[in-house]
């Protein structure tokens, strides 16, 4: 927690993970303000193209996790914390 508490708090229930798998998918944040924690991918090949933080410093946008390998399905995931 930072400060004195109060609304500003991030407790353990403000945490959710959001997950999407197709071959090309992208796992967002419920909301813009969210803020995203952590991401990564589940791929079912050796081989993962791309993966990196989508909109991370935007508050306009959902951020997320991207993922990429081709045309094979990989499943996204994204930890984001509740504001």
């Amino acid at each position: 927690n930072h400060g004195a508490g109060g609304s500003g708090s991030i407790t353990i229930s403000n945490i959710y993970e959001r997950t999407a798998s197709s071959t090309s998918p992208t796992a967002y944040c419920d909301d813009a303000d969210d803020l995203l924690l952590h991401g990564g991918c589940n791929c079912p090949q050796t081989q993962l193209w791309k993966s990196y933080p989508i909109n991370a410093t935007s508050s306009s946008q959902n951020s997320g996790w991207h993922c990429w390998a081709g045309n094979v399905n990989v499943t996204a995931y994204a930890i984001c914390v509740d504001q």
